[in-house]
């Protein structure tokens, strides 16, 4: 007696997310306003997953201030003329003597 036992599978492919998604399910954790489980379950994604990417979002949030002082940092010719004189004031350039 030969009998086949077919066993069917119900796991679940794994989901890919993009990077806005994440972004905005871990920014909901960061408010603070729901819990994680409550998150999780908005969103249809694990609450041990939301942790990870509230972590995640916090931990490379500082690298976006490091090293900058404005939009141009490091770009900027300091060696000419300003870009404009102060109030009721024309800039003249005098010749150097030959």
């Amino acid at each position: 007696m030969n009998m086949r036992v077919h066993i069917m599978s119900d796991t679940k492919t794994r989901q890919v997310h993009s990077a806005g998604f994440k972004a905005k399910v871990a920014l909901e954790a960061v408010r603070e306003t729901k819990t994680l489980n409550e998150i999780g379950q908005e969103y249809g994604v694990h609450p041990v997953q939301v942790s990870h990417w509230k972590k995640a979002l916090l931990e490379k949030a500082s690298e976006l201030f490091e090293g900058k002082r404005g939009p141009w940092a490091g770009q900027r010719d300091l060696t000419g003329p300003p870009a404009r004189a102060p109030m009721g004031r024309t800039i003249i350039p005098i010749p150097a003597p030959v």
